[in-house]
């Protein structure tokens, strides 16, 4: 439901923001499977990633999406590769 989206929207902005190592351990289950091939399952990995993102990396968080229990949030990442590129999480 909408009350989903403020929850939903703690994880990109905890992790590609505020670069909180934390986040993992806090909104992500330790089965968690990740549907990037370039980023490995579990909560751990998130620390793991922020530690290596550039000084140029940007996040712009866009739209979040409720369905019921399914909340998509779409962002623009720049930096963190040789072009901006726009993707969504679900949780």
């Amino acid at each position: 439901m909408e009350d989903n989206k403020p929850i939903a929207l703690k994880r990109p902005r905890g992790t590609f923001i505020d670069r909180d190592s934390s986040v993992g351990s806090r909104y992500f289950v330790p089965g968690n499977v990740r549907h990037n091939p370039t980023i490995s399952d579990g909560p751990g990995t998130i620390a793991a990633m922020i530690v290596g993102f550039p000084a140029n990396f940007q996040y712009e968080p866009g739209m979040a999406v409720a369905d019921g229990d399914l909340v998509m949030v779409q962002g623009r990442y720049t930096g963190w590769g040789p072009k901006p590129m726009i993707a969504a999480s679900s949780g």
